[in-house]
């Protein structure tokens, strides 16, 4: 069984959208505890901060393309959510812009 996790931490933002630097902190935080023989003792795991809307995406891909039933993947992301007037979310990424949404929605 592999232990695999992906850490994104978005803590800058353009175009009107506030940043969040407890963001990076938090990624580098998560990623102590999980390489933590005791604690998560986890195999591989991937920071991704300040990525690209397209590096994201990616790396989410790339994470669970080909994993075993018995692999664990581990996700977790801080970031802001952003909904737009149809009720939409988009998950904020460096080029995230304050004009195209309606609602910011920030994730835990």
């Amino acid at each position: 069984m592999k232990k695999l996790a992906l850490l994104i931490g978005v803590s800058e933002y353009k175009h009107g959208l506030s940043s969040l630097p407890a963001a990076t902190r938090d990624v580098e935080t998560m990623q102590r505890v999980l390489l933590h023989p005791e604690i998560g003792g986890f195999d591989n795991i991937t920071p991704l901060v300040n990525p690209q809307r397209q590096a994201m995406a990616e790396a989410i891909e790339t994470m669970f393309d080909g994993r075993q039933k018995d692999d664990l993947v581990h996700k977790a992301s801080w970031y802001c959510c952003c909904l737009n007037q149809y009720s939409f979310v988009s998950f904020g990424s460096v080029t995230s812009s304050k004009i195209k949404f309606t609602t910011l929605v920030f994730s835990p």
